[in-house]
């Protein structure tokens, strides 16, 4: 539960930090250099996995805890969030360069639940994937090297060996949703 806010946290002074024009994860970084009584946090798309979106549900469901619940609505919409925010900006931008007919190339990169894993249990990546997939407005790529196409069967994956900036480049935009292992970033 701890986790849970300080995560809504950090995600609400980054969002406040790119109103200002500041780079949030130099400011986390910056932060994080103090030597004692601080958790680091940092920025994320959201959480995911079976513990951190999953127990605050039990407290709440016997305690009347407003701010863990207010931390706990935020967390898991905010790959919803963003992904709407990323949509209207790509859509807007790809139209301004090439007509209302062009569709936009999105990759998304890494949807396990967080780095190393190939879980994908309310993975915020899977999430982000799964709204610009129903919006029916991007063509939609994954690459993660540790989660294989059957387990997403409605978007092709990006396989590791296209991995490459010729074949980046050809993307109007890519979302690293999970900083997975094994890409050269």
């Amino acid at each position: 539960c701890q986790r849970t806010i300080a995560i809504a946290y950090a995600n609400e002074m980054a969002d406040a930090c790119q109103g200002l024009g500041i780079d949030p994860f130099e400011v986390a970084h910056t932060v994080a250099s103090k030597p004692f009584g601080y958790l680091p946090m940092y920025p994320s798309l959201g959480i995911g996995g079976h513990c951190i979106p999953v127990n605050p549900i039990y407290f709440m469901s016997t305690c009347n805890l407003p701010l863990l619940q207010q931390a706990h609505e935020r967390t898991m919409s905010r790959p919803s969030r963003i992904a709407s925010q990323l949509l209207t900006s790509l859509l807007e931008e790809t139209h301004r360069k090439h007509g209302a007919t062009h569709r936009p190339s999105l990759l998304v990169v890494g949807v396990g639940f967080k780095p190393g894993q190939s879980d994908l249990y309310n993975s915020p990546g899977l999430q982000l994937l799964n709204y610009m997939r129903q919006s029916g407005e991007v063509e939609l790529i994954f690459c993660d090297p540790l989660v294989h196409q059957e387990a997403i069967s409605e978007v092709p994956k990006l396989e590791e060996s296209l991995w490459k900036p010729d074949v980046l480049k050809t993307f109007d935009a890519i979302v690293v949703a999970a900083k997975q292992p094994g890409l050269d970033y």
